[in-house]
């Protein structure tokens, strides 16, 4: 599960929808904030600023005296070009005056200290609105109202909340979106890499690429992909072919050469063109070998290999090789485990000791192998001629040789053997200078099994 997370975390198609959706909901952070500024206070505030200059207006002319007021309060209704409500009450509560046809009782409600809101009949149509206002006592008893008409404050604050919900829902309705089709592409993407992991790991170029359908662009790349898998298959069965022709072919002429020779007198002669039989059929066998590796990729061997005893047994082979030759040979393992194939290891460590031997003049060779956390270090260090950096890496193509002049055996496809076997136990190889600044190190890192 934490790998599968892990897996989706990393994917660039899932971190842009993410941010795709980021920015939607940062869309529904400014959609909210602008249904919060629609809402009644900010309407009724702005409404009740006027009324309360107003009010100011009002109180100060009513200080003056009666007449000033009347006049006032007549020149407002006249002149009244922001839409003030006005309406003068009698102390006995019966007469009214103004721009309202009725004092307001019923449906009053209390927006906040001093202001209410309520529905009222305009004059002189009687329709039916709402407004907000304020009232003042007068010094003659009588009482003061002044509003504003909301209708239509109200009919925008309507219009504004809805369309902010509305904005709302498509930036979470795109967001959602987002996520989906991120998690869809990174979803499909995954599983390519995995037929693809599933193909390197095990050579089965028969694997396919699921296909869910044709509508979209990662459907006609994998039916795309699939072509191509399929072509490769058909390659690498025509090599395969070709790989058992060579040995049935070429193989069997040359080991009934070889039987025919045997037959013969001794012979310096007879016993030079034995050796030099032998060799091309060791270099068939090589290839084959090789071929084989890297296009079947079989791992119907592979089981637990305890290091210390694996390279106990190549190093016993090899040391007689390395006392013909006054080398010395030095072991320190730790003990380990390694999942693999033993056969395939023990060709490749036997292929890294033969060359450290046939290169090294004087001194000798060390194997070591230690343990760093979850994985197994094995170094194979001589004291020979060494490698330069610019040919490490060609040395591990096929044929590919460091002496040019062909002086010493070999065919060449002792390394290539080996970046083979490291590549189908997906272990790591690093070649380096030795410790002393002379020779070649062989690092070969593999997961070790607990």
């Amino acid at each position: 599960m934490t790998e599968a997370l892990t897996r989706y975390s990393r994917s660039s198609s899932l971190a842009l929808g993410a941010l795709l959706a980021g920015l939607m909901l940062l869309g529904v952070g400014f959609a909210a904030y602008f249904i919060v500024f629609a809402s009644e206070e900010t309407f009724v505030e702005e409404a009740d600023t006027a009324i309360l200059a107003e009010m100011r207006t009002a109180r100060s002319v009513a200080e003056r005296g009666h007449a000033p007021l009347q006049a006032w309060f007549n020149d407002a209704l006249t002149n009244n070009p922001l839409g003030f409500l006005y309406a003068l009450k009698g102390a006995d509560s019966l007469t009214i005056s103004g721009n309202i046809a009725t004092w307001p009782a019923d449906n009053v409600v209390v927006v906040k200290e001093g202001l209410i809101r309520f529905e009222y009949a305009s004059a002189p149509s009687h329709e039916h609105r709402v407004a907000v206002a304020r009232i003042m006592t007068l010094p003659d008893g009588r009482f003061l109202l002044v509003g504003r008409d909301v209708t239509s404050l109200n009919t925008a604050q309507w219009f504004a909340q809805t369309f902010g919900w509305v904005m709302i829902a498509l930036f979470v309705s795109f967001a959602v979106a987002c996520l989906i089709v991120g998690w869809y592409v990174a979803n499909r993407m995954n599983r390519i890499a995995d037929t693809a992991n599933r193909i390197i790991n095990t050579g089965n170029l028969s694997e396919r690429v699921p296909v869910d359908s044709s509508w979209d662009d990662l459907s006609k790349l994998s039916a795309v992909l699939n072509r191509l898998l399929g072509e490769l298959e058909t390659t690498m069965l025509g090599v395969k072919s070709v790989s058992d022709s060579i040995a049935h072919d070429l193989r069997t002429p040359l080991t009934r050469l070889r039987g025919d020779l045997d037959r013969l007198p001794d012979s310096d002669a007879r016993d030079q063109l034995l050796g030099e039989v032998d060799n091309i059929l060791n270099i068939f066998t090589s290839l084959l070998r090789i071929t084989s590796i890297e296009t079947e990729r079989r791992k119907s061997a592979f089981a637990d290999v305890q290091v210390e005893e694996l390279l106990g047994d190549v190093v016993e082979m090899y040391e007689p090789l390395a006392e013909d030759k006054a080398l010395t040979l030095e072991l320190a393992c730790v003990p380990s485990c390694i999942y693999g194939d033993r056969d395939l290891l023990f060709q490749l460590f036997s292929n890294l000791l033969d060359n450290a031997i046939k290169f090294t003049g004087d001194g000798g060779v060390t194997i070591d192998a230690t343990v760093d956390h979850n994985f197994v270090r094995v170094s194979v260090c001589d004291t020979g001629q060494g490698i330069s950096p610019a040919e490490r890496e060609k040395v591990l193509r096929r044929f590919y040789r460091v002496d040019k002049s062909r002086s010493q055996s070999g065919n060449g496809l002792g390394l290539a053997m080996v970046a083979a076997i490291v590549d189908l136990h997906r272990a790591r190889l690093e070649l380096a200078e030795g410790k002393d600044g002379s020779g070649l190190c062989c690092h070969l890192t593999f997961e070790r099994v607990s």
